[in-house]
């Protein structure tokens, strides 16, 4: 059965808003045959340097245990690609049929066009 955990210092730190629309997001975004990894995007904002901060939920529902390691994460608006960028998470190894809150930091150049943020998705893409 699918658990939802908060990283240590997620854990701390989170207000009970964001606890809340977390747990609601994960009790709704909860289907079956749903894809091995699976981010739902929770809340969009941007930071002072101008990055892109997106927070996201993510679902492993495989089996094993999942690890961001170069892997390409997309920002999709309208089925339109607005950014990429890979990431690397040496400190964030997600349990099998494990849910965990992440923020991505997306940097400005990684986005080819200004989001409008609306009918937005996250995606990660296996080769």
């Amino acid at each position: 059965m699918q658990q939802l955990q908060f990283e240590h210092a997620w854990n701390r730190t989170i207000s009970d808003k964001d606890r809340q629309l977390i747990n609601n997001t994960f009790l709704q975004t909860l289907k079956e045959n749903m894809s091995q990894i699976q981010l739902i995007l929770v809340r969009k904002a941007t930071n002072h340097k101008g990055e892109y901060l997106l927070t996201a939920l993510i679902h492993n529902f495989s089996d094993t245990a999942f690890s961001f390691s170069n892997t390409p994460v997309f920002y999709v608006e309208k089925n339109k690609l607005i950014a990429k960028q890979l990431f690397s998470l040496p400190k964030l190894s997600i349990k099998a049929k494990t849910s965990i809150p992440w923020t991505f930091i997306f940097h400005q150049e990684s986005f080819y066009k200004t989001p409008a943020w609306e009918d937005a998705e996250m995606t990660i893409y296996f080769e």
